[in-house]
């Protein structure tokens, strides 16, 4: 399973190597950080592992409901450490560059700085590389991103390959998981739609043509919504992104992020620590 005592070492390594090992402050940014569940779990090794430090949390998310509850989570798992310091931020992760006070105070002393993007959050970004370019260029070199995403489980040019062994095309996934991610995806089409909804289907469908990292591939998943009359409507739910790992780091390093070291967890996913170069 996933280390969060392994990313707390690899960012400590990486501190000390870029000469910031006796800093008596270390920012951290996670982005989308959703529940922060992970986010925090990673907070709380950083917190063992480098004990004069201290610790602004900033915690930045567009959805309130989501945003809050992280916010709380945190505050109530670090209430009693004084070292940590979490700073809720209603914000959109594309236009970093607004909150400029915050994350780039002008004559300020340039902290040490680590961002998360976890969640696999990179495969929800339509463009990843012009995210890279455009939403995280205002970073100062030296800058630590703590990353995971999901691999591919075939090559992208083995169609027949990926149909065979991607879950959500051969029907492993447990009918009990699916169920639930239904019901989980009915509560915001419910909201929306005044019809009543008799039944609703999941239908995953694979998606070539808007890859911008070579090798990987999508699968947006539908949902077919039967309505009490008998119509179906079709609503686009998620996009699920898988990457060959290779390519995915030689794609991101090409935007100026050096790739650390990473780590492979679970059946398809890795966690990388790059440093903006």
């Amino acid at each position: 399973g996933f280390s969060a005592y392994w990313a707390a070492q690899q960012i400590k390594q990486q501190f000390k190597e870029l000469g910031f090992g006796q800093a008596p402050f270390v920012e951290v940014i996670s982005l989308a950080c959703g529940d922060a569940n992970k986010d925090c779990q990673i907070m709380e090794a950083m917190v063992e592992l480098m004990p004069a430090c201290k610790f602004p949390f900033y915690l930045l998310d567009i959805n309130t409901a989501l945003l809050e509850y992280a916010y709380k989570h945190a505050k109530h798992l670090f209430q009693d450490e004084e070292r940590v310091a979490p700073i809720s931020v209603l914000g959109n992760m594309y236009d970093l560059s607004m909150y400029e006070e915050i994350f780039f105070p002008k004559g300020q002393p340039v902290l040490p700085r680590v961002i998360f993007l976890l969640g696999a959050t990179i495969g929800n970004i339509s463009d990843e590389i012009h995210f890279f370019q455009n939403a995280l260029k205002g970073f100062p070199a030296g800058t630590l991103l703590l990353m995971d995403y999901c691999l591919g489980y075939a090559s992208a040019d083995h169609l027949v390959d990926i149909m065979q062994k991607e879950p959500y095309f051969s029907n492993s996934f447990p009918t009990k998981w699916i169920r639930a991610m239904e019901r989980f995806y009915l509560g915001p089409i419910r909201r929306y739609k005044e019809e009543k909804i008799i039944h609703m289907e999941f239908r995953p469908a694979l998606e070539m043509h808007q890859v911008k990292i070579p090798g990987s591939y999508h699968i947006e998943l539908y949902g077919d919504v039967t309505l009490e009359d008998g119509s179906v409507q079709n609503f686009g739910v998620q996009r699920i992104k898988r990457y060959d790992s290779e390519k995915f780091l030689d794609a991101i390093e090409a935007t100026g992020w050096q790739a650390i070291s990473g780590q492979r967890f679970g059946a398809n996913t890795e966690m990388y620590l790059f440093c903006k170069k």
